[in-house]
């Protein structure tokens, strides 16, 4: 999230989720999926962003992206909230959980091998 969004009680707002790869040289995330939830009192009501396919459905929004290349950032996410009404302003609005998979290629007995790696990250 960037500095100045925000959600005040009874009110909407935006946040922004930027998500960028940084890895070993020449490995991509692939299947990556970026998982936004309300926290503290607000609700997020929807997620869009150029090379992301999202949707949001009871208070959760989803974005994923089949690849981002290593150093790598992508479009931002901006998403949609809405603040209840007893929300206490300052509050951090949402909570995003992000996944992703590292196929890395290695050599075994002559042959060349690839490892699927399933990672994660919780961001507050």
């Amino acid at each position: 999230m960037l500095p100045g969004d925000s959600v005040r009680a009874g009110g909407t707002g935006t946040a922004i989720v930027d998500v960028a790869h940084r890895s070993t040289p020449g490995v991509d995330a692939r299947g990556v999926s970026v998982r936004i939830r309300g926290a503290n009192g607000v609700s997020v009501t929807g997620a869009r962003a150029p090379q992301w396919s999202c949707s949001a459905s009871e208070g959760v929004a989803e974005c994923t992206q089949a690849r981002i290349g290593p150093d790598e950032a992508t479009a931002p996410i901006t998403v949609e909230l809405a603040g209840a009404a007893g929300l206490r302003n300052g509050a951090a609005p949402i909570r995003a959980d992000i996944t992703w998979k590292e196929r890395r290629a290695g050599t075994r007995g002559g042959l060349t091998q690839y490892a699927d790696t399933t990672y994660g990250q919780a961001a507050p």
